[in-house]
């Protein structure tokens, strides 16, 4: 009998659900339990359900784009995926997640039961859906996924001026956040590359100090006491890994709900500790979308530590022996499931 594989699960961020995604939680999980349930919470909350949003015939941004809706869609979505993912295949050895990602890892681990995980995720999403600033992209890797040292000083030397902050280091992109008016200097200054520098609309100042009265808000509402050990290691923003049997609740809480809303989350930076202190042989992508898995390849090339050392080789590895599967691509999806 074969060993199971050793796989890192990781969660996407807020934005993952888009119009090419209408429609994929219906066509995959109609009438599962953990749907139902999903809906009956949206029904006693007064909002509009899962399946009434997946549903829908026709994408629209207002309602699709709104914080707790999206929230929602990609948490049912992602949780669903995980929960299919073929655990006789793989042992699920790690967690870790982009941004709102961390939340739906930390319900996959067993930090936060079904109901918490739902109030939880919908309370981050409407404390943050009014937008406060806003957030570009910008890529520091050339064409061969390799980073640009001359573009990531460039671009480092604009953070530097205080009024713009590293949101997200996103596996070759920087995510920059700050007000709108310095976001549109910014716009200006940075030289054009392909199609960055680009705003991503609807967004906030996510992961800055612009969030510091969000982040007590959160901490106002949401208890301590909702939060238990993660049942499997967790990985966060700043690659620290919360292991079950030595994850101090308060402190766990207290980055959640407040640290990681204010401070760059170095996606980058959880990926490569992921590689290097649990050796997994897959990376698995939850759905919706697959657009983490570029991120997770750049990361890996920037790690130099193994048989990937620019775009080219990386693909060629993946058609040989891939080691980053998505389940929203079919033909990958059918190895995981």
């Amino acid at each position: 009998m074969s060993r199971k594989k050793r796989a890192v699960v990781i969660f996407p961020g807020r934005g993952s659900y888009n119009k090419s995604e209408l429609g994929v939680i219906q066509s995959h999980y109609k009438d599962h339990p953990f749907l139902n349930d999903y809906d009956q919470y949206k029904v006693q909350n007064n909002n509009p359900t899962i399946t009434e949003l997946d549903g829908a015939n026709v994408f629209q941004r207002n309602i699709h784009y709104h914080g707790p809706n999206s929230a929602a869609l990609i948490h049912c979505c992602s949780y669903l995926d995980y929960l299919n993912i073929n655990q006789e295949n793989y042992e699920i050895v790690a967690i870790t997640g982009n941004s709102m990602g961390w939340y739906l890892a930390c319900h996959a681990a067993g930090a936060l039961e079904d109901q918490h995980a739902f109030e939880f995720i919908e309370t981050m999403a409407s404390i943050t859906n009014n937008p406060i600033g806003g957030q570009l992209i910008y890529p520091i890797t050339n064409q061969d996924w390799i980073v640009d040292y001359e573009i990531k000083q460039l671009v480092n030397e604009k953070i530097d001026d205080s009024k713009i902050f590293l949101s997200i280091d996103y596996g070759g992109f920087y995510i920059l956040a700050g007000k709108k008016e310095s976001l549109n200097i910014l716009m200006k200054k940075l030289p054009a590359r392909d199609i960055y520098p680009q705003i991503l609309p609807g967004n906030s100042a996510f992961h800055t100090p612009l969030l510091q009265d969000a982040a007590h808000k959160a901490q106002e509402i949401i208890s301590c006491q909702v939060f238990k050990a993660p049942q499997i290691p967790l990985i966060d923003g700043r690659g620290k890994i919360w292991s079950p049997h030595s994850t101090t609740i308060e402190e766990f809480y207290h980055y959640t709900t407040f640290n990681q809303v204010i401070s760059t989350y170095y996606f980058s930076l959880a990926i490569q500790k992921c590689y290097r202190e649990f050796a997994p042989d897959v990376f698995i992508l939850t759905g919706p979308g697959s657009y983490t898995a570029g991120a997770v390849a750049r990361s890996l090339i920037e790690l130099n530590d193994g048989p990937w050392k620019d775009k080219k080789s990386f693909l060629a590895q993946q058609k040989e022996k891939p080691i980053v599967l998505s389940m929203a691509i079919h033909e990958q999806r059918s190895l995981i499931v």
